[in-house]
């Protein structure tokens, strides 16, 4: 008897040393390349996983795919209601409460200016690159207001015709963290997660030092990076900046991340700014508030109180919060 419990047990092993492993798996979808590291844990199975939940969001959210529930939202603007996935009405609701707590600074209605400005490939040229009037803008304008979003019972309804949602801001944070949740709930002892510069390091490093996450230099993003975290745990880091979907013409710098006061892309205050935390949702949402108000005008919100940041700015010097700098 004990032989036979011996020959099963040694034939687990030999299971367990059999099983295939992936170093990472790297994909383009969410409109960027994402990459997974789950390191030892790194089976096909959860990859396959893994990268299925995340084609699963992008058709959910995708502004480019007819089918999804977005779309689906934005074509019957001003006629009639739709049912969306549990998934589009949780994420839509916490864009709702970014927008309120910023006072519209983020909107998931800025559908109409995107689609506009149409400044959505990091290849976008000036050469062949139209700028809207100002006739357009103002129109475009007058239909973003998240006010006029209305939610209820798993439905979504844009109050007027032309309205349009894009949760671009905030989806791929939403992505990773539902990464993060699958990686737990299947035991998962550590990973690095990359959804397009939406980085999540999660668990520990089996040497034991800190995941260390470089931030770009904005003013040479091919270049070393200009500073690096060193992170102790599991935390999210989101960056946003102008320097990568943009473009200069007639001498006027022009970028993706729009300004829903003006309808223009928003004044750039500095050159970058990244936030860290334990929700990627949020630091999506909230390093495009930063951005867009620059430091001084972020901390004066009473919801950014708790929030670390490291501001890159114009001159290149950087300013991160005394406790990213304590790690």
């Amino acid at each position: 008897m004990k032989n036979f419990f011996a020959s099963i047990s040694l034939l687990l092993i030999l299971l367990t040393a059999c099983t295939p492993r992936e170093g990472a798996r790297t994909d383009t979808v969410l409109g960027t390349v994402c990459s997974i590291n789950a390191y030892e844990d790194g089976s096909p199975s959860l990859y396959d996983e893994l990268f299925f939940r995340l084609h699963e969001i992008e058709n959910r959210f995708s502004t480019k795919i007819p089918s999804s529930d977005i779309s689906l939202v934005n074509e019957a603007a001003g006629k009639n209601s739709v049912v969306v996935h549990e998934d589009v009405f949780l994420v839509l609701q916490k864009a709702l409460d970014f927008a309120l707590m910023s006072d519209g600074v983020f909107d998931p209605t800025v559908g109409p200016l995107v689609n506009l400005w149409n400044i959505n490939s990091e290849t976008v040229s000036s050469d062949f690159h139209v700028i809207p009037s100002e006739e357009d803008v103002k129109t475009a304008l007058s239909l973003v207001d998240f006010r006029d979003v209305v939610m209820e019972d798993g439905s979504v309804f844009l109050k007027r015709k032309g309205m349009a949602l894009d949760l671009g801001g905030i989806a791929k944070g939403y992505a990773a963290d539902e990464m993060v949740r699958i990686l737990s709930e299947k035991g998962v002892k550590r990973a690095v997660i990359n959804l397009g510069g939406n980085v999540y390091v999660y668990g520990k490093k089996s040497s034991g030092e800190p995941w260390r996450v470089g931030i770009k230099n904005p003013y040479a993003p091919y270049g070393e990076p200009i500073f690096t975290l060193a992170l102790e745990e599991s935390a999210s880091v989101v960056t946003s900046g102008a320097y990568e979907r943009s473009f200069k013409q007639n001498g006027i710098f022009y970028h993706h991340i729009i300004d829903t006061t003006t309808g223009y892309p928003c004044e750039v205050k500095c050159g970058s700014v990244t936030v860290v935390g334990k929700s990627s949702l949020e630091s999506d949402a909230l390093s495009t508030i930063a951005f867009i108000l620059g430091r001084e005008k972020f901390y004066e919100k009473e919801f950014s109180k708790t929030v670390p940041t490291v501001f890159v700015n114009a001159d290149g010097t950087v300013l991160a919060s005394e406790e990213l700098l304590l790690y």
